[in-house]
């Protein structure tokens, strides 16, 4: 396959999702980078590029899942990349301070791990798309919540 290589280093992040333990919790932490940078511009622009990530996350996940006949690697991070975005949907408007970055990626992965409703059943999918969507999910749960605790503090 010609772009082999490249689905590789997204589906994992640039290497991120081979870390030996905890690889979902390693990718949400390289995604936040990603988010400390894009969140100046607001929701639409984190909008736009979780879009863009969900997308080449379900290309990805389909030449890895294809590849090692797994149907969910544990590797595959970019949907924890996709769900961190979307964490800060609801406060992207301008500098988000660090407390803030840290209680997004405490929420996200409280709900990624959680998996509510709808996510669970994304997750009971086993294809590219379960994979990403699942995330997706929790993000927006995640997002919710980081938007109520704003308004309380």
């Amino acid at each position: 396959m010609r772009f082999r290589g490249l689905a590789w280093v997204l589906a994992t992040w640039f290497g991120t999702g081979r870390f030996p333990a905890m690889p979902g919790t390693i990718g949400s932490l390289a995604a936040l980078p990603v988010v400390y940078l894009t969140v100046w511009g607001g929701p639409w622009v984190i909008f736009e590029l979780a879009w863009i990530l969900l997308l080449v996350g379900v290309w990805a996940s389909v030449v890895v899942i294809k590849e090692t006949y797994a149907p969910d690697p544990q590797y595959i991070v970019i949907d924890e990349v996709v769900g961190q975005v979307l964490t800060f949907l609801f406060v992207s408007q301008g500098q988000v301070p660090l407390w803030m970055l840290g209680a997004g990626f405490v929420l996200f992965r409280i709900c990624d791990i959680l998996k509510p409703w709808p996510a669970c059943a994304f997750d009971r999918q086993h294809d590219a798309f379960g994979v990403m969507m699942d995330d997706v999910v929790a993000g927006l749960y995640a997002a919710g919540l980081l938007y109520l605790l704003k308004l309380f503090v």
